[in-house]
């Protein structure tokens, strides 16, 4: 993944203010500013010739901005540097409303100076600029980049912070608009002094500062993974309603956890250089405890008060310490203190007490719902201890089970796995009595899948076929052993029991079966998902080495075309609206029988020039006798879904495909089916880069766009053709013996050919009757049309015999 793709509220902000630096500098400098700047220090050595950036701080803002306004010339100021700063207020004035929603009543608005300190400064720059502010291309003003589109400012309780900032007005607005190129203004840009880069940077001289712009990065952090946590509420509510299906819900969330592992790990190398922050990373899962202590300190409240025994934290901060994951970083370090290597740490059922997923969650305290929290977390994560001590890998497991495995060697549990941990809890509760749905799902497709893949198995281990590698058949037989060891049979109660031996009785009996994927639908979905993507990748290896469904099709069109069949074949019609008549019949559908011919010799492989008409090229079977050098055409070429995980899921040789390329076909993908996309993709042409929001959005909607592709069953097509050419070989035997002699097939490898010789008899037979007048009231050769056409409608409907 490449590392700037993807941009979080604290990037952006970042972005923001070094652009309306950039802007301030390069434009003040144009209007004759000499302060001499001096570019950053840097600890790495440069590049030859590589200039180093200019560093601005927040003070110098409004010095630049009043030389600007105060020249002989003012310039137009761009509505797009007003947008940024405006954005990037609302987004501080959320940093500084935060602090006020868990401050005590009695706590001194004094509080608020350091926050405000921030806010007061580009207002003041705001208030200097905006009267020059250019009119000619009005944008609507921008709320903050972490507000939910639709949402509105909630403006704070205390009169004088309010009036701070009454004069500013948001209005919703498009990403794309804030980034809009931000430059100087026509009379500047005549000047001759040449551009340089500019970065805004606090004064990391003062304490206030630093501490500032660390509880700002961390707070950017944790409001992005609530965010988030929201959305993927709501997907998992529309999972139990019916409305989005379990492998689309489950990779989304996935999607969600892989890029919140990587925001982790930049924030926390970002932050390493802070000297604020250098105790946050004597261990992973700290960040959240700095903006906890702050808040507690600046309302007079002991972090580590206990009303009650069992409290984890002090639950005067309630809200806060949910917000920022404290209780889960208190459950995942109280269970990696019983971890012993070797030792599987397991529990006494009922030793936490007893869930109730009938229970109605709303009406809990507080604590009566930590207690069931703990319930399930407690009795869950054993079973990834197990997981991780019997080395089980189960194909498609998610980045949760991953990382709690992980953890249960490394004993260390970073924000993100606290973050995706939480989610787990989420999905439990949300589902309550369903949770258990997902383990139903996959099992239903774990059975179809094997009852496919033995069909191709004893398919592929009977027919004679040049181009079937070995080595297919072996990824067959595993996935088929994948089936059975990890979805149809129990592999973690069979790693208890093979572990624990007669201890198992000492903690309560057998091991419920399935205790984990009844209660990881995630795990449940993923597994589904990955198993979808491999048996796909097996169905189109074996479709392509036949040519099955191609050549079928080919037929297919053929006889309807011709009006020698009026049956639709529902299946054939998916097959070819997923792989477009563009791509399977070169260009567009063939108007002729003889256009048939030629498309599907192309197809074949056969090169364009041996349909010159001076080139007798067909050998003594008809078959193209001049091959194109790159062999046959393809038809199968990898969707942006597919084309993004398939490393992941299928190949298991790495992680998703989060390129460049690949997100411009997956939002040219989702901006085609629906219309809210657009911006998007807008954004992305002008920045290269995607909010985790606007990437998840992206997601679901492409994959209900290829659920259709993704979800197609092609090894039963593949079956359904085979039975289908084998039935026209027996009743047109006599015809292909009359044309192309007793061996027109040397082997059934070659069934597939079947299609093709029906379709050349009635051209060449088309094109003899065209040619005779004597022949023309009579129906010569057009009888095999005929007849194919009368034995593929018995197939489709057999009650019509």
């Amino acid at each position: 993944m490449a590392p700037k793709i993807f941009i979080n509220t604290y990037q952006r902000y970042k972005k923001q203010t070094d652009r309306i630096a950039q802007w301030l500098l390069d434009t003040a400098e144009q209007c004759g500013y000499n302060y001499p700047i001096q570019p950053t220090e840097s600890k790495k050595k440069s590049n030859v010739g590589e200039a180093q950036p200019y560093r601005i701080r927040l003070a110098q803002f409004r010095e630049l901005a009043a030389v600007i306004v105060n020249g002989k010339d003012i310039p137009s100021i761009p509505r797009a540097l007003i947008n940024l700063l405006k954005d990037t207020i609302s987004l501080r004035k959320d940093f500084a409303q935060f602090f006020r929603k868990h401050r005590k009543q009695t706590t001194s608005v004094d509080a608020d100076s350091m926050h405000t300190h921030f806010i007061n400064k580009l207002e003041e720059v705001l208030d200097i600029l905006k009267p020059a502010c250019s009119e000619e291309s009005p944008i609507p003003l921008a709320r903050s980049a972490l507000a939910n589109k639709g949402a509105t400012l909630t403006e704070p309780k205390n009169q004088n912070l309010d009036n701070r900032f009454s004069a500013l007005e948001v209005e919703e607005l498009d990403d794309f608009d804030l980034f809009q190129e931000v430059t100087a203004s026509p009379a500047a840009k005549k000047s001759s002094v040449k551009p340089r880069q500019v970065v805004f940077q606090p004064n990391t001289d003062d304490d206030d500062d630093n501490a500032d712009e660390l509880q700002f990065a961390i707070y950017c952090f944790f409001e992005d993974l609530n965010n988030a946590r929201l959305h993927l509420q709501k997907l998992w509510t529309q999972y139990k309603l019916g409305m989005i299906s379990l492998e689309d819900v489950s990779l989304i969330t996935n999607t969600t956890f892989d890029l919140a592992r990587r925001a982790d790990e930049e924030l926390c190398l970002s932050l390493s250089h802070n000297p604020e922050a250098a105790s946050l990373f004597s261990e992973p899962g700290q960040l959240g405890y700095i903006l906890y202590i702050y808040s507690c300190m600046t309302n007079g409240v002991d972090p580590t008060k206990q009303q009650e025994p069992d409290d984890w934290f002090n639950y005067e901060m309630a809200d806060l310490g949910q917000w920022l994951y404290l209780p889960m970083k208190t459950m995942l370090s109280a269970f990696c203190k019983v971890i012993n290597p070797g030792r599987l740490p397991l529990f006494r059922k009922g030793f936490y007490g007893t869930y109730r997923p009938e229970a109605n969650r709303s009406r809990m305290s507080l604590r009566e719902k930590f207690a069931e929290n703990k319930i399930v977390i407690m009795e869950a994560l054993p079973d990834f201890c197990m997981m991780e001590m019997g080395n089980v890998e189960p194909v498609g497991q998610d980045e949760l089970t991953k990382g709690l495995k992980e953890m249960c060697t490394t004993k260390k549990a970073s924000t993100w796995l606290l973050f995706a941990t939480q989610v787990f809890l989420d999905i439990n509760h949300l589902l309550r009595l369903q949770v258990n749905r997902g383990l139903q799902e996959l099992r239903v497709s774990g059975e179809e899948a094997k009852r496919s893949l033995k069909n191709a198995l004893n398919f592929t281990a009977g027919t004679k076929l040049d181009n079937w590698a070995v080595s297919n058949n072996r990824m067959i037989s595993n996935t088929i052993s994948q089936i059975d060891e990890y979805i149809i049979g129990d592999v973690i109660s069979k790693s208890k029991r093979r572990l624990l031996g007669s201890r198992q009785y000492d903690l309560g009996g057998e091991p419920e079966p399935f205790h984990l994927f009844k209660r990881h639908p995630l795990l449940c979905g993923m597994m589904s998902f990955a198993l979808t993507l491999t048996v796909r990748e097996i169905g189109t290896t074996i479709v392509e080495a036949w040519g099955s469904i191609l050549y079928t099709a080919y037929l297919y069109q053929a006889l309807r075309q011709e009006s020698a069949l009026d049956a639709l074949w529902p299946d054939m019609e998916t097959f070819i609206s997923i792989h477009t008549p563009e791509k399977l019949f070169v260009g567009g559908y063939p108007t002729t029988l003889e256009e048939s011919v030629k498309k599907y010799y192309l197809m074949m492989g056969a090169a364009p020039r041996a349909f010159a008409r001076d080139h007798s090229r067909r050998n003594k079977r008809g078959r193209m006798s001049i091959a194109s050098g790159k062999g046959p055409r393809i038809w199968n070429v990898d969707s942006p879904i597919l084309a993004i995980f398939k490393k992941r899921f299928v190949e298991m040789t790495g992680s998703a495909e989060w390129t460049v390329h690949s997100i411009e076909r997956l939002l040219n993908e989702a901006s085609q089916s629906k219309p809210q996309q657009k911006a998007a993709r807008r954004r992305w042409e002008k920045t290269q880069q995607l909010t985790m929001l606007q990437l998840l959005d992206a997601l679901q909607v492409g994959l209900a766009v290829e659920a259709k592709g993704l979800h197609f069953n092609y090894l039963d097509m593949h079956f359904k053709c085979i039975e289908l050419l084998h039935t026209l070989r027996n009743e047109l035997h006599e015809k292909f013996v009359h044309y192309w002699g007793p061996q027109y097939l040397e082997h059934d490898g070659q069934i597939s050919t079947i299609a093709g010789y029906i379709i050349h008899v009635a051209s060449e037979s088309q094109k003899l009757v065209k040619a005779s007048k004597e022949l023309r009231n009579e129906e010569v050769g057009s009888d095999v049309l005929l007849k194919a056409g009368r034995v593929v409608k018995a197939f489709l409907d057999p009650t019509i015999l």
